[in-house]
């Protein structure tokens, strides 16, 4: 006999384990490497799970909404209202009310890159039709109330 007694090699009990396609590391079947689905370990250890949820290319994370409420403003009075900026933004009026009228402290990075893209598309379309009607009449009045306001503080 070759091995131990009996007949029976003395090796050591096989520990499962598979390679990760993120960092194709062979890693133990664990709960402490893998995560789970219908009792399966998936593809991608935990290691590489954490490192495709924080690295990202796109728009994410929070702008204070100070910063995008002149541009939301500007949006709406070039639409003409709340109901028109939100079909021209694809944003919705519930969340276009609370920026502009200050009932929320921050906006996502995804809404304001909406409200910009929007915005562009509005300015193009009034340079080539000649303005918005209502949005001419406000900048005018803007325009009235800052000459006033510069000229009794003697500027």
């Amino acid at each position: 006999m070759a091995s131990g007694a009996g007949g029976h090699s003395l090796s050591a009990p096989l520990v499962p384990s598979r390679l990760c396609t993120g960092c194709e590391k062979k890693l133990e079947i664990t709960t402490g490497h893998w995560f789970f689905r219908d009792s399966k370990p998936t593809g991608y250890c935990r290691t590489c799970r954490a490192k495709i949820k924080t690295q990202h290319d796109g728009p994410y994370g929070w702008v204070p909404a100070e910063k995008v409420r002149p541009l939301l403003s500007e949006l709406v009075s070039r639409c003409g209202g709340i109901t028109a900026t939100s079909e021209a933004s694809g944003l919705s009026e519930t969340a276009i009310r609370e920026v502009v009228g200050r009932k929320r402290p921050r906006v996502q990075k995804k809404t304001v890159r909406l409200v910009v893209l929007a915005l562009y598309e509005r300015r193009k379309v009034d340079r080539m039709n000649g303005g918005n009607k209502n949005y001419l009449e406000a900048r005018k009045k803007q325009a009235k109330l800052e000459d006033n306001i510069n000229r009794l503080a003697g500027y």
